[in-house]
């Protein structure tokens, strides 16, 4: 497993520490993305990836009274031009000190939406539509900016779709909950003893469970239709294909970024890969 660095101003906490350690190979170093020095530190120019976080609890107890006095109209536009500064500022260093490696990722979390178009090309899909614009960047489009209103949007539409969550849960941790088993592992530190169910849970969920998977499409299968590729996960593997990961080169750059749901008549490319749903890992052929 390669070695997760967290960088960060402050230590974490007993208990937070306790948790981070179940990851395995896990180091904490004190120190600010704001600093170039702090970042070579860490040896960032070797990293295969980043996550830059957002810092909203601060953000927060600043602008509180700032907002109170202001119109709705104006703390909008303070904020958003303010809030998501020091996340900006740690692209611009890590995007300078890893220049040179072709393969790096970085993805950001923007307290508003609308600074998604400071990060990569600022071209973007045109629609009339103003919420939407913001998700139509390359930036978002291959997973490299996201912001928490997609949260807040997804817990209004969970008050109207019961059914929502488990959905969800089941996409994002198809193959076992994080949280849950840190739960359980909290709980027996305690000398609580616990059953976490899994055998239950697995004689409940039979033939019914699911698994996403991302496997490469079949040669024979480039310049088809999606279609006949749904078709055949389908019919034969008992597989439902959700969407295409693909990539595009963009100023002379590979561009990576999720299809979802695509058209019928949509042709597959060489390097497509494909989600698919299944109790077991598909081999397509």
């Amino acid at each position: 497993m390669q070695p997760i660095v967290i960088l960060s101003p402050a230590e974490p906490s007993a208990e937070q520490l306790a948790d981070l350690e179940r990851f395995g190979a896990l180091h904490v170093v004190c120190g600010s993305p704001l600093q170039r020095a702090d970042l070579a530190r860490v040896r960032i120019h070797t990293a295969g990836s980043a996550i830059v976080l957002a810092n909203r609890e601060e953000w927060l107890s600043a602008n509180a009274d700032t907002s109170t006095r202001l119109s709705l109209t104006g703390a909008d536009t303070t904020a958003a031009a303010t809030a998501d500064a020091p996340a900006l500022l740690s692209v611009l260093n890590i995007e300078a000190l890893t220049f040179g490696n072709a393969d790096f990722f970085l993805s950001v979390e923007f307290i508003h939406r609308e600074n998604m178009q400071f990060v990569g090309d600022t071209e973007t899909l045109k629609i009339n539509e103003v919420y939407g614009q913001a998700f139509l960047h390359p930036s978002f489009m291959s997973g490299r900016v996201y912001a928490p209103v997609m949260l807040d949007t997804l817990v209004c539409q969970a008050y109207y779709n019961e059914h929502l969550l488990r959905i969800l849960q089941q996409l994002i941790f198809s193959h076992g909950s994080v949280t849950h088993a840190l739960g359980l592992a909290k709980l027996r530190a305690a000398g609580i003893a616990v059953d976490d169910g899994s055998e239950s849970d697995e004689e409940e969920a039979g033939e019914s469970s699911a698994h996403v998977y991302l496997v490469e499409v079949p040669r024979r299968f480039v310049g088809r239709s999606y279609a006949s590729l749904f078709s055949l996960a389908c019919f034969e593997h008992r597989a439902v294909a959700i969407g295409l990961y693909r990539v595009v080169v963009h100023h002379h750059q590979p561009l990576w970024y999720v299809t979802p749901n695509p058209a019928p008549e949509c042709l597959l490319r060489e390097d497509d890969r494909v989600y698919l749903l299944a109790n077991s890992r598909p081999e397509l052929s």
